[in-house]
């Protein structure tokens, strides 16, 4: 059985580090028709809490 040892919270500056692409891998797919319009305003709606 596994157990959990340390939990990880990521930092701002991280996580702000890493929005810009974020959304670019997002938006990409959704132009191209590849990701319907309910998944990307899903996975974009992550981003605006952080």
């Amino acid at each position: 059985m596994a157990g959990i040892r340390q939990l990880l919270r990521p930092g701002r500056a991280r996580t702000a580090r890493h929005m810009e692409p974020y959304l670019k891998l997002v938006d990409e797919p959704e132009r191209r028709g590849r990701l319907t319009g309910v998944l990307a305003t899903h996975a974009r709606s992550r981003t605006e809490s952080r």
